[in-house]
């Protein structure tokens, strides 16, 4: 008959021991109430996903060894369990690595697609700065029209030479309007531009992260699926 132990006690259990049913058979047969290696060796420091998979694994057994007696059934039990254990650390390492790869790729991706953000936030800027530039241009040009016009009103009140200075001056105004014309189409242009640049850059970005999304889906579904079906065994 066991003593009861502490909480502080019950605490140092192993997640296998504190719920094996075959722990007092196993204490028996090792002639003293200490726990065997096996125990010793494995910690409650396992995460709960480990521990409920362990314990899937260790509290069913399989068809082909089912005990016959206490004692060969609690000898093959500590016989397969080290095999199972070191089997589901191995399992978790691979899981792990691959999900380091994973993390790894998408920081990559990450860090490129903040590179094209500052890229693309400087060439909008220079569209923007080159923009403004053109407006000034086009205010300068519009000014340019106001007093020309009002020159031509000037010369309209004189008598003198009228004809010849409307001509001059209605030349003048076509030509700025012109101009003009041209400096709204290359507005128009790189307003195009930009946003063919800009639209092109998201389908890249959008492209990337899809197969990096796909990536991590398949990773995950092939790391989980093999862990998955040792806890419905």
């Amino acid at each position: 008959m066991s003593l009861p132990r502490s909480p502080r006690i019950r605490q140092e259990l192993t997640a296998v021991e504190s719920i094996s049913p075959g722990k007092k058979l196993v204490e028996t047969n090792t002639g003293s109430g200490d726990r065997p290696l096996f125990f010793r060796r494995t910690n409650v420091e396992r995460s709960p996903m480990e521990c409920r998979s362990s314990y899937s694994s260790f509290s069913t057994p399989s068809s082909s060894s089912l005990p016959k007696s206490p004692t060969t059934s609690s000898s093959s039990n500590a016989a397969s369990w080290p095999s199972r254990v070191a089997e589901l650390d191995r399992e978790i390492v691979a899981m792990r690595s691959s999900h380091e790869n994973i993390v790894v790729v998408l920081r990559a991706t990450n860090k490129q697609h903040a590179a094209n953000v500052l890229e693309l936030r400087a060439q909008v800027a220079a569209l923007t700065e080159e923009n403004l530039w053109l407006e000034r241009q086009l205010t300068a040009k519009g000014e340019l029209v106001g007093e020309l016009r009002e020159m031509e009103k000037q010369q309209q009140r004189d008598t003198v030479n009228v004809g010849e200075i409307l001509e001059i001056k209605d030349a003048q105004i076509q030509t700025l309007e012109r101009e003009m014309a041209q400096l709204r189409q290359r507005l128009a242009r790189l307003g195009s531009d930009k946003d063919s640049q800009l639209y092109q850059e998201f389908q890249h970005y959008e492209a990337r992260r899809e197969r990096v999304e796909r990536t991590y889906q398949r990773a995950s579904e092939g790391g989980f699926g093999h862990g998955a079906s040792l806890c419905s065994r």
